[in-house]
């Protein structure tokens, strides 16, 4: 992401379109999607504890909302294990013990490992599911 030399890295999935400019950056928030606590469930319980745990808090928005078209700070990428290399043998098995879509939906696992860090993920208002 540092390559980029810019804040923010806009994710767009192959369903999604762009109707115009960005008119309002995230404020205080690390990753932003849609506001999806109408049609998706939740992070699991067990998910949502170990993230309180491991940070001291509890995430304010407990639903993933990175899918679709997201934006995500760099700095908090940079600061994210990764699957492969930065992340200890092992504990992708455990979060998905936690919650059986870590590592399978990119969105899920993308907010989980922000939310781990300690970054902040809620609902960013440029974006808009549907029409």
């Amino acid at each position: 992401a540092e390559w980029a030399r810019t804040p923010w890295l806009v994710l767009l999935e192959d369903d999604v379109r762009v109707d115009g400019p960005i008119t309002r950056m995230p404020d205080g928030i690390d990753a932003g999607g849609v506001e999806d606590h109408r049609w998706t469930a939740p992070l699991k319980p067990a998910l949502l504890e170990e993230i309180r745990r491991r940070t001291g808090a509890a995430p304010s928005y407990k639903h993933y909302g990175l899918c679709g078209g997201a934006i995500v700070r760099t700095s908090a990428l940079r600061d994210t294990p990764t699957l492969d290399d930065t992340m200890p043998a092992g504990e992708l098995g455990k979060l998905r013990a936690m919650d059986d879509r870590v590592g399978l939906w990119n969105d899920v696992t993308l907010a989980t490992l922000l939310l781990l860090g300690g970054h902040t993920v809620e609902p960013w208002a440029d974006v808009k599911q549907g029409k």
